[in-house]
């Protein structure tokens, strides 16, 4: 039934989009002054951009793209020197199909349809001295999170308590740090209730709202579970498009704090996944701009 919902509501709107042209790559990940070339002339790739059979791609010194071919398909290229667009899209057409096929196509639409536009403005409305980044009532189906966090503008804390309550104020968790983000291991908190709230706090009395995530149990989701499974299977998870592959499913499937765990913990490996997670973040109204 999830593949049914997926491909009715998601993929045949992308299937149907890709017929309208005869692109064979997007580009959703683009690190370095890499170049599209066309009829002899030089443009800066961007996040977004669509590639066509005659182009050639220009790749800078340490220069990396991250591609969806129209099949739904991804590709790394780090290469340097000049790629012919065409050698590329043969490359894709002679490997085996993956699992992540449908998710790709997901990512390639997405760049294009969103740009910077968000759903909502709860990001940009909120009056808190502490704004954190996810939404102030949401799901999770991983053991994990990462939560983070920015201040408004005029404030400054060097110091910050991450809070675990149950919805009745108890504390089951306190974390310290400096940082602006934090990891919580919620296998390691005994909650009884599936319920619980999350805050944060800094110096100077900056406070944020409270925010309550639902976890949802697996025998609750088995079908997205099997699901997962299945994606988790055909990636490496060593490489920047694996990364936004994984984090797109969860947004889709409306596990927005997953997704921003999966973009936080890539970060660090994978900086140039930072556009694509801006306009994420962006779009489901969390950026802090």
């Amino acid at each position: 039934m999830l593949r049914k919902i997926l491909y009715l509501t998601f993929i045949l709107p992308i299937v149907l989009s890709a017929q309208d042209g005869e692109y064979l790559f997007r580009v959703v990940i683009n690190k370095g002054e890499n170049k599209i070339i066309t009829n002899g002339n030089e443009d800066l790739i961007e996040i977004g951009s669509s590639f066509y059979g005659g182009q050639q791609i220009s790749m800078g010194n340490e220069g990396y793209l991250g591609l969806v071919h129209r099949s739904g398909e991804v590709l790394d290229v780090s290469q340097s020197g000049i790629i012919s667009v065409s050698d590329l899209g043969i490359k894709v057409e002679e490997k085996r199909a993956t699992s992540s096929r449908e998710f790709g196509k997901a990512l390639g639409l997405r760049v294009t349809q969103r740009g910077v536009k968000s759903q909502s403005t709860r990001g940009l409305g909120d009056d808190s001295s502490v704004r954190v980044l996810v939404p102030e009532q949401a799901k999770m189906s991983l053991d994990t999170c990462v939560i983070s966090w920015s201040l408004s503008e005029g404030s400054a804390s060097a110091n910050f308590n991450v809070y675990v309550k149950d919805i009745f104020g108890d504390t089951y968790g306190e974390v310290s740090t400096q940082a602006l983000k934090t990891s919580l291991n919620f296998s390691d908190l005994e909650i009884e209730s599936n319920l619980f709230v999350v805050s944060v706090t800094g110096d100077n009395n900056l406070t944020s709202k409270d925010y309550t995530i639902a976890k949802v149990k697996a025998e609750d989701a088995t079908e997205f579970h099997a699901a997962l499974g299945e994606l988790k299977a055909g990636l490496s998870g060593n490489s920047p498009l694996d990364n936004l592959i994984l984090a797109s499913f969860f947004e889709e499937n409306g596990y927005l704090i997953d997704a921003i765990t999966v973009y936080e913990s890539g970060l660090d490996r994978f900086p140039e996944i930072r556009g694509f997670y801006d306009i994420f973040l962006e779009f489901n109204g969390l950026s802090a701009k």
